[in-house]
């Protein structure tokens, strides 16, 4: 199903997708899992470790990239 979904993380917990899952952050801070994520937002890509924005769409290009949360946070998952 496409159906999206809220997931809440604790510090230092992974959310890894798969090629064309939609990652969006509602709350706290997490950073990126992979080189290949796409912030559609702003149209350019978020490296490894760098910090994803609030409220921007990012698309996992890569099997298992997605992101790691630097604190409690939840994020809105499609696909």
């Amino acid at each position: 199903s496409n159906n999206g979904r809220k997931v809440k993380l604790e510090k230092g917990q992974v959310l890894a997708g798969s090629p064309g899952t939609n990652l969006i952050l509602l709350g706290g801070s997490v950073t990126a899992a992979g080189d290949g994520l796409i912030d559609v937002t702003e149209g350019n890509v978020a490296k490894e470790d760098t910090s994803l924005f609030p409220y921007h769409s990012y698309i996992v290009t890569e099997e298992g990239e997605g992101c790691v949360a630097l604190s409690g946070c939840t994020v809105f998952v499609c696909g």
